[in-house]
């Protein structure tokens, strides 16, 4: 199904992934209280430093000229990583009190969408937002794809 435009719900947002035993379970959508992307990424330290270029199609899709966050996990011992130097398409990472380890680390990135950076618990008018009752949800598949089909011609 594709929405364009808002797609609200009331209850939960989850993706169904089966897992080894066959079964399926949900997996929940991250909810927030403003429009944030985020990535996942690694690199490494040499010498204690690191410049990260941030992903450019995921750069494409955030601000990252206004605040991004930045969230650190080194592999391995040190004494401890700090970020400098955010730009808009990179950062550095460094290690604590001049350190010079050679390790790996994660990062998460999480930047706002953009063309919706002022959004924030954006309040909605419940009159206006149309509704697709649980019922249409639990109609047998051939019955949902005989309707949409109809509804296409």
């Amino acid at each position: 199904m594709k929405v364009e435009g808002k797609l609200i719900a009331t209850g939960t947002k989850s993706a169904l992934v089966k897992v080894k035993d066959g079964k399926n379970v949900l997996m929940y959508a991250v909810e927030a209280s403003e429009n944030w992307f985020e990535d996942f990424g690694s690199a490494k330290l040499k010498e204690g430093k690191a410049v990260v270029q941030i992903d450019p199609t995921f750069v494409e899709t955030v601000n990252t000229e206004t605040k991004y966050h930045l969230f650190l996990t080194p592999d391995g011992d040190c004494k401890g990583l700090y970020v400098t130097d955010k730009k808009g398409t990179s950062f550095e990472v460094r290690e604590l009190n001049g350190g010079k380890s050679d390790i790996s680390f994660s990062y998460r990135i999480v930047a706002k969408r953009k063309g919706y950076e002022d959004q924030r618990l954006v309040q909605v008018n419940d009159d206006h937002t149309p509704t697709m009752a649980t019922s249409e949800l639990e109609k047998p598949q051939e019955q949902k794809a005989m309707e949409m089909a109809s509804q296409v011609k």
